[in-house]
């Protein structure tokens, strides 16, 4: 059973196990990672194809049709390894769950 994006439920659902879509953005570095469904973390596949694109292109940007939130963000970011809060804490927004 798979579930539907509130804001594509004209989309057909997308499997879990499905491929992501990696596209090359710049000729040395970058590339857009789509086809991520937000609405609940990534599987293990799903991450080490983001990983695999992160190793290959050096920069990844996630491409999410209704955004992403800070915690989803955080909690993505933590697979990748340990999170630190950066020492400038002026610019946190108070949303961000992060402490200050």
């Amino acid at each position: 059973m798979t579930a539907t994006h509130p804001s594509t439920s004209h989309v057909s659902a997308r499997p879990a196990d499905a491929a992501l879509k990696v596209t090359k953005l710049g000729k040395h570095v970058g590339a857009e990672v789509s086809g991520l469904d937000t609405s609940r973390p990534p599987t293990d596949a799903e991450f080490a194809q983001i990983l695999d694109a992160f190793h290959k292109h050096l920069v990844i940007r996630i491409r999410a049709g209704k955004g992403l939130s800070d915690k989803y963000v955080v909690d993505l970011s933590a697979r990748f390894g340990f999170n630190k809060i950066h020492e400038l804490k002026d610019f946190l927004e108070p949303s961000s769950g992060m402490p200050t």
